[in-house]
């Protein structure tokens, strides 16, 4: 498309970047929040988003690539898939956290 466009690559790919939702995160500064912080501390007007909407809304022209959480798919579905899914297109916040001990399975299906 980006060359039937006549386009330059380079402006006109979008950028990838790898997001975390395995719950373990590296050290870093104060000043920088992982978009996974961001998300759980989000304004209210956010709360309707999922994980992936307000990382597109956040940060447009840029893919994520959310890894860990043991987000492979399999059939029949795992409850660590079912559970990593939800966290991604379901909205979810410290307000209303996803309860522990669910039947992620059930709730994925």
């Amino acid at each position: 498309m980006v060359i039937l466009g006549g386009l330059d690559l380079v402006k006109s790919s979008e950028g990838i970047e790898t997001v975390s939702v395995s719950g373990h995160y590296k050290l870093i500064s104060t000043s920088h929040k992982d978009i996974v912080s961001r998300y759980q501390k989000r304004e209210k007007k956010y709360s309707h988003l999922s994980l992936k909407q307000f990382f597109e809304e956040k940060k447009q022209n840029i893919i994520p690539h959310f890894v860990g959480g043991s987000g492979q798919p399999c059939y029949p579905v795992s409850e660590s898939y079912a559970r990593t899914t939800l966290l991604i297109n379901r909205p979810w916040s410290d307000h209303n956290p996803f309860e522990r001990n669910k039947d992620w399975k059930r709730l994925f299906e």
